[in-house]
């Protein structure tokens, strides 16, 4: 039998599985529950909304900062008088948010460096995300993208370029700013990307952070701003890491990626009063994703299909089967749009039982293939008597047909010469 190396496709079945989103009360006026691996949204409120993220702002910095020296990790970096200069909040409303927006604030968080002052860029990085320092994202800012304004414009442009298009960053450290905000769902969306760089991992995985000796200071071990990743009552084994973050104005803040067996989701809370409830509803989200089980979804059962193949070349239908049953795993917050589709193999009858046909793919919204099922034949199927004239007097082999045509002519040609 012969066969081509071309599909057809036949589109057989739709269906849109209905997602039962998960059901738990948050105290966060905004928050979000998503799984990196597939987009798909578990539990939304107000995740759209956009607010002030205060320090989630530094896993947005360490993640860019990355991207710009993933190779300099050991440099010793010098921070500058322009990285470490205050002002106070009172200064900056009567300014009218003109001054300079990266400058810190008094009393914010810091890990105490000095001008002049060298770390290596590694260590700056824990700063950052471990200790929560607005010191550290200035010097690391500065250096890695050559000046702070400089690196914030192109971690504006990162994040557009991934899908943020609700989101702005005026500094690195995540303090107020007017203009500086994004939502709980495009957040989520800048840990996806940053989860994808196994260092950033290594950082986000660190409990604790030791300033080092350096030319101006002693070694000294720094606080750890995360309550989930350390010994206590809100410990949750489940998690990989997670950034906080707290102001006035934005109140309390987290963004956590948590793993439990093969699957990895990550949550955003935004504009929480309490800090303990930061941690409560963390757990209580992620266990409630966590908990559930599986649905499988039949599509279609195992054996003869009601569906059929018919080709003019065919003298019968061809009915495909299935081996086994075609059925789908998903999580019930996690259900996918999803289309059944057939791609039978180029066929020439003469088909012989039990022969593969094609083949069933079940593929979601973005048409990757979830998965894939044989389709084999049912029953025989032979040519047509067109077909066998057809495909014997003109085959699609040219050999073939010169050799058949030059055999008749051949034959017809002695068949003249003996009895001329």
């Amino acid at each position: 039998m012969l066969k081509k190396c071309w599909f057809t496709g036949l589109f057989f079945l739709v269906c849109s599985l209905i997602a039962e989103p998960l059901e738990v009360s948050v105290k966060a006026e905004s928050a979000i529950l998503i799984n990196p691996d597939n987009g798909k949204i578990l539990f939304e409120k107000n995740g759209f909304k956009p607010m002030h993220p205060a320090s989630m702002t530094k896993l947005v910095t360490t993640a860019w900062a990355l991207k710009l020296k993933r190779d300099k990790l050991n440099e010793l970096v010098e921070a500058s008088d322009e990285s470490l200069k205050t002002i106070s909040v009172e200064t900056k409303k009567k300014a009218d948010y003109q001054t300079p927006s990266w400058w810190l604030e008094p009393g914010a968080s810091n890990i105490g460096l000095r001008k002049g002052e060298k770390m290596p860029l590694k260590d700056l990085l824990l700063g950052v995300m471990v200790s929560s320092a607005g010191d550290a994202s200035n010097v690391v800012a500065e250096y890695c993208g050559g000046s702070i304004s400089r690196f914030v414009d192109g971690m504006n442009a990162w994040v557009k370029a991934i899908g943020c298009k609700n989101s702005h960053f005026k500094n690195p450290h995540g303090l107020f700013h007017p203009e500086h905000k994004t939502t709980a769902y495009e957040m989520a969306l800048m840990m996806k990307e940053a989860l994808k760089d196994p260092y950033f991992v290594e950082i986000l995985k660190q409990t604790k952070f030791t300033r080092p000796k350096t030319n101006l200071q002693k070694e000294q071990a720094m606080m750890v701003t995360n309550r989930l990743s350390r010994p206590g009552p809100y410990y949750y084994p489940k998690l990989i890491g997670g950034k906080t973050g707290y102001l006035s104005a934005s109140q309390n803040t987290f963004v956590a990626a948590a793993k439990d067996k093969d699957r990895t989701l990550i949550a955003v809370f935004m504009k929480t009063k309490e800090r303990t409830d930061i941690w409560k509803d963390t757990i209580a989200l992620f266990e409630a994703a966590f908990q559930q089980k599986k649905i499988d979804k039949v599509f279609m059962k195992q054996g003869i299909q009601e569906f059929t193949l018919q080709e003019k070349s065919f003298d019968t239908p061809l009915y495909p089967f299935l081996s086994e049953d075609a059925t789908l795993s998903y999580y019930p917050a996690e259900a996918p749009q999803v289309k059944a589709l057939v791609f039978w193999d180029s066929l020439l009858p003469p088909i012989r039982k039990g022969e593969k046909v094609g083949q069933l793919q079940i593929v979601d919204e973005t048409d990757k293939t979830l998965k894939a099922y044989t389709l084999y034949a049912a029953n025989d199927v032979e040519p047509t008597l067109k077909y066998r004239i057809e495909s014997f007097f003109f085959p699609e082999s040219l050999p073939t047909l010169l050799f058949r045509w030059g055999l008749i002519l051949g034959i017809l040609l002695a068949c003249y010469l003996i009895f001329k």
